[in-house]
């Protein structure tokens, strides 16, 4: 309760939803409550200020009862806990066990828990609640502030003695959060125009704005509903000037408010419904991807419709969205990581906008035309977009509710022109050898690409047969590097292209002692030369029946059922591959998958090898 006051109070000045941290340690017989905060420097003074003003606002106004409703159990908590109980991992239960047993606290069966949380419920009052409140945040407190190396620690150490004054004074009343949040009515109702029965379960239903639906009905979901809205595309779409943007605009479409709410408002009104949405946008895709709970479908389906429909960006939340994403890419282009990707990586797409971060400067240079622009791009008009939707809800009624909130979009053409940005071909005027020295002491890193003009992924059936060609390499990578060699215990292969991306790429890492930096990638070439013959119809066989493994039971949890039945979906590969997993296993060859290895692998594809070495350690040659 502390937590999510806090973050509610916080994400005007944060802009992230997770910024607080509040648990409760022990040491010898004490118990300590610890409340953490995470915000700007720049805003330290309001930021502290909010926070010990709505403690003591808690400690000694109370809540309210809609507050004390939100964390009583009720009878339904039954079933989410009872899946909650199946989903958990034996270690998990070791864990748990060992936890209450270090504590002292007794380790309760499920039926034993839910009952007695059921009955605590009955019992919970505002006034109780309001009274346990007080007493944990009346003992006196200890202020700990921490600082950057740019702020004056005498200035900190004045602000932290003034947040332990504040918090010692009396708490003001601050306004009650009243009823559940509502946001506007959708603004226009769809029809289903047509339908198809894919599967006795799969459902595909075309709206009258032209999105269509393709619903799983999943028993097995329980509760959960995912539900998947986009298209191919992603960044790829954008003109240069406007990538920057893609990476702000999600944050600062929930930063702005929307539907009559304002950002604290749409927290609250996720938070209240057991919903979340977040996006997911690629160099070459976009999406939205929503889990909520099948009795708040309607819900979230309408809150998805002004996602598209109504957009209200303002400049305090791109504001907080620029302050978010700043500090984030701030902080990866001055890491290691970072800065390999800058000077390398990024080098084999010859510094393609559309598949590496922006830099900060172009990220504050984003106007809030900009952003408007990315979301024009991505959602106002229709051009191929789809829904893919797994539960387990009457057919007909979530028809109703996808034609009233999804099909009531009006699209529009969008304010800038489609233009897919992406090169055609891999930078193959590279250098042979490419290198940075960045790492930390005593390690290296060596790398080895593959660049190919083979096509990738035109079909389901090719993407199984690189996914096959992925397990080989791997399994021929540890053998070589790591059980033979020595040389690193978790070195890597995996593909380098990406979904819908023209041109097929591989790679090869591992982090090694710099000194051995050039065997590894010796190793690696040996690897790729390889492959470059063919596989063996055993490598073929054994590869072929770990992808039938891994894809037996894609219906046992909603969340993943959803990113790969979607991820088909987007990428215009169909579903059927997915249905009848064991028919596209049988049906790929030996012959095929050796055929691919030898087009990807071969002669005519570039090899770039790449290297980050400590400073003062010579790149190998």
């Amino acid at each position: 309760m502390i937590r999510e006051r806090l973050e509610d109070e916080l994400l005007s000045i944060t802009g992230k939803p997770n910024s607080v941290e509040v648990g409760i340690t022990s040491a010898g017989e004490r118990d300590f409550l610890i409340i953490r905060g995470l915000f700007p420097a720049e805003r330290r003074e309001e930021a502290q200020t909010v926070i010990v003003e709505t403690l003591a606002s808690m400690r000694d106004r109370g809540v309210d009862e809609k507050a004390v409703g939100n964390i009583r159990w009720y009878q339904d908590a039954r079933k989410y806990y009872r899946q909650y109980d199946d989903n958990l991992l034996p270690k998990d239960r070791i864990s748990n066990f060992t936890w209450a047993f270090m504590r002292g606290e007794p380790s309760l069966g499920t039926e034993d828990l839910l009952s007695l949380r059921l009955a605590w419920s009955r019992t919970l009052n505002r006034y109780g609640v309001s009274d346990h409140l007080e007493t944990m945040l009346s003992s006196e407190p200890v202020v700990f502030g921490f600082w950057l190396d740019d702020e004056q620690e005498a200035e900190v150490e004045d602000l932290l003695v003034d947040a332990h004054t504040r918090l010692m004074e009396q708490g003001k009343k601050r306004g009650s959060l009243g009823g559940n949040t509502l946001l506007a009515a959708v603004s226009h109702n769809g029809t289903v125009i047509a339908e198809q029965k894919k599967t006795e379960t799969l459902n595909v239903w075309t709206l009258s704005n032209g999105v269509e639906v393709w619903y799983q009905q999943n028993p097995k979901a329980k509760e959960q509903v995912r539900i998947v809205v986009g298209d191919k595309g992603g960044r790829a779409l954008l003109p240069e000037h406007l990538v920057s943007a893609s990476f702000l605009m999600p944050d600062a479409l929930f930063l702005s408010g929307l539907a009559g709410q304002d950002a604290q408002g749409i927290s609250r009104y996720l938070n209240e419904r057991s919903t979340a949405i977040w996006p997911e946008i690629t160099p070459t895709r976009h999406a939205l991807h929503i889990d909520t709970n099948r009795y708040y479908m309607d819900d979230a389906l309408a809150l998805t419709h002004h996602l598209i429909q109504s957009p209200a960006f303002t400049e305090e939340g791109l504001a907080l969205s620029k302050q978010k994403v700043s500090e984030d890419f701030k902080n990866f282009h001055a890491s290691i990581n970072g800065k390999y990707d800058d000077a390398v990586f990024n080098k084999l797409r010859n510094d393609n906008p559309a598949y590496r971060l922006s830099t900060v400067e172009d990220i504050d240079a984003t106007s809030l035309a900009d952003i408007s622009a990315v979301h024009d791009v991505y959602f106002s008009k229709a051009r191929n977009t789809k829904v893919y939707i797994v539960g387990n809800l009457s057919p007909n009624r979530l028809k109703r509710a996808v034609a009233k909130n999804l099909g009531g979009i009006v699209f529009a053409e969008p304010s800038v022109p489609e233009l897919n940005i992406q090169s055609d071909t891999w930078s193959l005027a590279l250098s042979d050898v490419l290198g940075v020295s960045e790492e930390e002491k005593g390690k290296g890193l060596s790398a080895l690409y593959v660049l190919s003009e083979v096509e990738n992924d035109q079909s389901a059936e090719v993407v199984f047969i690189d996914d096959i060609l992925s397990r080989i390499a791997t399994r021929k990578v540890l053998n070589s590097v790591r059980e033979q060699a020595s040389l690193s215990y978790s070195p890597g292969s995996f593909e380098l292209s990406i979904d819908n991306e023209k041109y097929t790429g591989w790679a090869f890492a591992a982090s090694v002692n710099p000194h051995q930096a050039k065997q590894a990638n010796d190793l690696f070439e040996g690897v790729v030369q390889d492959m470059a013959k063919g596989v063996s119809d055993d490598e073929a066989t054994v590869a072929s029946t770990q992808l039938r493994e891994a894809l037996q039971g894609l219906d046992e949890n909603a969340h993943h059922q959803a990113n790969i039945f979607s991820r088909y979906l987007f990428n215009g590969w169909g579903v059927d591959a997915l249905l009848d997993v064991n028919k596209t296993i049988d049906g790929i060859s030996p012959e095929e998958i050796s055929d691919r290895a030898k087009l990807i692998f071969g002669k005519q594809s570039k090899v770039v090898r790449a290297y980050n070495m400590p400073e003062g350690v010579e790149l190998p040659e």
